[in-house]
């Protein structure tokens, strides 16, 4: 038996019973975890060693310090037999096996092999992935969208992801290409067209082809100029 902690990604969706409606986790006095609807209607009755909420109409369950998956009547879908595991997103779920990452689909079935460090739950057709160190981006098939050689990988804002690479801060667009050279000390994610970062002990913003400007106002003014020029 194995006392391995669970680690789950966001959780999305709550389950649904027969009903229609949610249920959530829910612990009984011997420690056991179950499922029941906020009347508190017992629906699935405590026998989990951990229990948590549903994504995508399944949910995490460990039995015997093992994770496995349970739909919203209880029954185990995909079998307990992962060291780790997270919730579902696009179909897919991240989990760990012999001390690397990968992701199943809804029938169990090992999709991307387990060979991260570290994985994040899919959006928008891809997943952040960690190896030796580096973060990239892969797609639904397991294959690269962003290699993995950033020190740092935020997700996008308004079309640009937020990077470090050799200690400085850039941005990349969605195919990995960096637009903005990696030359901040700090970088905050693209809001209304500007981003705010520090250089050379300077704090200022940038637009989205990196103009630097003083101020925020200065640098609103100058997004809004273009904007009406179209």
């Amino acid at each position: 038996m194995k006392n391995t902690f669970i680690v789950l990604f966001l959780v999305l969706f709550f389950g649904i019973d027969a009903m229609g409606q949610e249920i959530y986790p829910y612990r009984n006095s011997e420690g056991k975890f179950g499922y029941k609807e906020k009347s508190g209607k017992i629906v699935i009755p405590a026998q989990y060693d951990r229990a948590f909420n549903f994504s995508d109409g399944l949910a995490v369950v460990v039995i015997d310090g093992m994770a496995g998956y349970i739909d919203s009547q209880g029954a185990l879908v995909i079998a307990a037999g992962f060291d780790m595991a997270g919730s579902f997103s696009q179909g897919l779920a991240g989990v760990k096996m012999g001390g690397k990452w990968g992701f199943i689909n809804k029938s169990g079935e090992l999709v991307i092999p387990c060979r991260y460090d570290k994985v994040w739950a899919f959006s928008g057709g891809q997943a952040k992935v960690k190896v030796a160190g580096k973060y990239g981006t892969i797609d639904m098939t397991g294959h690269y969208v962003i290699p993995a050689r950033f020190e740092a990988l935020w997700f996008f804002s308004e079309n640009l992801g937020r990077i470090k690479l050799s200690g400085k801060y850039g941005f990349i667009d969605k195919n990995g290409e960096i637009v903005i050279p990696c030359q901040y000390d700090e970088a905050w994610a693209f809001v209304d067209g500007l981003a705010r970062v520090k250089m050379n002990g300077r704090w200022g913003y940038i637009d989205t082809t990196g103009k630097w400007f003083d101020s925020k106002k200065n640098g609103t003014d100058w997004v809004n100029q273009q904007g009406n020029m179209y």
